[in-house]
């Protein structure tokens, strides 16, 4: 009889041990909510993981930037609306003067259309972008990166729109409010022109951000499925695994008993 090695107490303590370990991953798990929690429970797992989740947050970055660039497009787009209220009005003191020959009635147009003058320039000069005017000439094109890939960005251009650009400053409408409305109508079409380049520019934008939300949406479901753990069953699976080290640690008691009781009932039959 060979009694130097207690076999059955050997495997027994290995499944203990193997149920232990995995009881305590399980449990790691289901606190965490993570199936991998570090590179060697997955390997390969964690690099698709890491790999998604890079992408996640420079899709989330691309968000923000396309969100800057529609506010921008709406500054814009808001500022020619109001430039061409003005415009409308600008055209109807000038319809007034042609029509009017008292001279304190078209110096009172004339200043009421000074100041719509004024005012189509004081918006064009302070609609800004990140403190830069983006109506006045001082900024003719914004990039945005619309994509994570390097190369994926779109440059957005923008024109001056100030009085002077639009040929109103020399205009006097109590002596040439002919002129004038020839004038303010051309400057309605380029402004009408300008809100249709820019509506463009923001209905691209807005396919953009529909693109990005989508591809969040579609790598935060992938990178759960990768990442995310199993709750119920890992729940089932301590349960499991706990019996299992617990019948483990049991029959290596056992083991160990019956080698002590066999050890004694040896030494019992040689001493007496």
């Amino acid at each position: 009889m060979i009694s130097s090695t207690n076999m059955a107490a050997l495997y027994s303590a290995n499944a203990a041990n193997k149920w232990s370990a995995a009881a305590t991953t399980a449990s790691e798990r289901i606190s965490t909510t993570y199936r991998i929690n570090r590179s060697s429970d997955d390997p390969s797992g964690m690099m698709v993981a890491t790999s998604l989740s890079t992408d996640l947050s420079s899709y989330s970055r691309t968000l923000d930037n396309i969100h800057s660039g529609i506010a921008a497009v709406q500054k814009v787009d808001a500022s020619l609306t109001s430039i061409a209220s003005y415009l409308t009005e600008m055209r109807t003191l000038a319809v007034t003067a042609a029509s009017t020959t008292d001279a304190t009635t078209l110096s009172t147009l004339q200043t009421s259309f000074d100041n719509y003058r004024t005012d189509i320039t004081d918006v064009a000069t302070y609609t800004t972008l990140n403190g830069s005017s983006l109506m006045d000439g001082s900024t003719t094109s914004v990039s945005v990166q619309v994509g994570i890939a390097a190369g994926d960005s779109r440059s957005f251009t923008f024109s001056s729109a100030t009085a002077a650009d639009l040929g109103l400053s020399s205009l006097d409408i109590s002596t040439s409010a002919s002129t004038a409305i020839d004038t303010i109508d051309t400057a309605l079409v380029t402004i009408e022109n300008y809100q249709s380049l820019v509506g463009a520019h923001e209905k691209l934008l807005d396919y953009r951000e529909t693109l990005s939300d989508n591809m969040i949406t579609s790598l935060t479901s992938a990178y759960g499925n990768v990442m995310d753990a199993d709750v119920a069953a890992e729940t089932t699976n301590l349960a499991t695994y706990q019996i299992r080290q617990e019948a483990a640690a049991a029959v290596m008691v056992q083991a160990n008993t019956i080698t002590k009781e066999m050890v004694a009932y040896l030494l019992k039959g040689v001493t007496s």
